[in-house]
């Protein structure tokens, strides 16, 4: 979150002014004259007195109203962190917008709590009947745009800040899937964080995950169009080119976090998503391992090695990988899933079984684990009447389980 800017109070005092006098000697007595003696004179320090007056009034107040505003928005701040609540964040925080406007923090966090609430209103969408769903869609949309406005205005009142340039890009990348041309604003905000730091590891990892979110969306329109009755094959080409370009700048952008910090754990797990998605499981692998090696006891990471190493065909390495997700996370239950595939295809059925019966626990109206029971049980492969016609589980988009513990719903792509 944003930094808090507290604001002084400076006290000023008023200046006296005092009288000169000057002194000549003429038929000698002595003859006094005042500058205060001339009414013009009198007036015109006066005034300046007046003047003075009024700026140090004036400054006091507006030193007070950011000292106030500084208040509000550290209240504001406490109030989100501790219940997770934006409405009644935003309530402070825009009180300190509107003494202090022209503070870039301010914009920044309210862009950023107007994110959470888009995010509330899209969850709360999915589920939402057809009558509720039409206020929440108008919902979601002055969310967003408010989300986007502040963020914009925040990058315009600090634009030599790199944290309200990735805020922006960052903004943009949560809504990309519902602004047409996001990508491109998205891109150009982290590109600017960059260039602001670019020897921090930071924003080049976020500008690597942003060209593999914008590659994503191409993807997304790819499969659209394949499915489509009359496909548009130059259309088809020019996207997969575009693709291939974001997939590389990917990979560039995320190798140049690893050159400038090669501890840096997440550009190491975003680049072993890039080079799976190009198809390069032998570096996908080994930067899953480089990952896992910095998070061993971070039981996703184990998870993650042991799908590329079973995607490889490599059943030992699988695992030995998959068996420590499950010793960190008794009940991960994707991890379960491909540690009982590994054994199936290793020819350990009751071990199989072991595994598949856990997951039919942890997920009692899971049909797939039901019917890999089935098979298990008749002595047939585990997937045997599932693939085809369903795709291999390693070949699909989301995790096979959807997770009741352990670890959060993983992405396999």
């Amino acid at each position: 979150m944003a930094a808090n800017v507290a604001g002084k109070v400076y006290s000023s005092s008023e200046t006296v002014g005092q009288a000169e006098k000057f002194s000549t000697s003429s038929n000698n007595s002595l003859r006094e004259i005042s500058l205060l003696a001339s009414p013009q004179r009198t007036m015109i320090v006066s005034l300046l007195l007046i003047v003075l007056m009024i700026g140090s009034v004036s400054l006091l107040y507006v030193e007070s109203q950011k000292y106030v505003a500084s208040l509000y928005f550290s209240s504001g701040l406490k109030i989100f962190n501790a219940n997770q609540n934006p409405d009644s964040a935003l309530v402070r925080v825009g009180e300190a917008i509107n003494l202090d406007p022209m503070v870039d923090d301010y914009q920044r966090a309210a862009s950023q709590l107007f994110l959470v609430k888009t995010k509330n209103t899209l969850d709360s969408l999915q589920s939402a009947s057809s009558v509720a769903a039409e206020p929440l869609r108008a919902d979601f949309q002055n969310n967003m745009a408010r989300a986007v406005s502040f963020a914009q205005q925040a990058q315009i009142l600090g634009p030599s800040e790199s944290a309200n340039w990735t805020n922006l890009g960052y903004v943009y990348e949560n809504v990309l899937l519902f602004v047409d041309g996001a990508e491109g604003w998205m891109t150009m905000a982290y590109e600017k964080a960059v260039a602001l730091e670019p020897q921090n590891p930071a924003p080049w990892s976020d500008l690597g995950r942003a060209y593999l979110a914008a590659a994503d969306k191409i993807q997304t329109q790819l499969n659209q169009m394949s499915s489509a009755e009359k496909p548009d094959q130059t259309k088809i080409d020019a996207l997969k080119q575009k693709w291939n370009e974001d997939v590389a700048k990917s990979i560039d952008a995320l190798s140049r976090a690893v050159q400038i910090k090669p501890d840096y754990s997440l550009a190491h797990l975003l680049l072993a998503q890039a080079y799976t998605r190009q198809g390069d499981i032998k570096n996908a692998i080994q930067k899953s391992f480089d990952y896992y090696s910095l998070n061993p006891t971070d039981a996703g990471a184990a998870f993650q090695l042991g799908f590329l190493f079973y995607k490889d065909s490599q059943m030992a390495n699988a695992r030995a990988a998959l068996e420590r997700a499950v010793e960190l996370s008794a009940d991960y239950s994707n991890a379960r899933y491909f540690l009982g595939l590994v054994y199936d295809t290793q020819g350990n059925k009751d071990m199989a079984k072991e595994q598949f019966a856990k997951i039919a626990e942890l997920n009692p109206d899971n049909q797939e684990v039901k019917e890999i029971l089935g098979n298990l049980n008749a002595g047939r492969g585990a997937l045997e009447t599932i693939v085809p016609p369903a795709m291999s589980p390693d070949q699909r988009t989301q995790a096979p389980v959807p997770e009741t513990g352990g670890a959060s719903e993983q992405s396999i792509k």
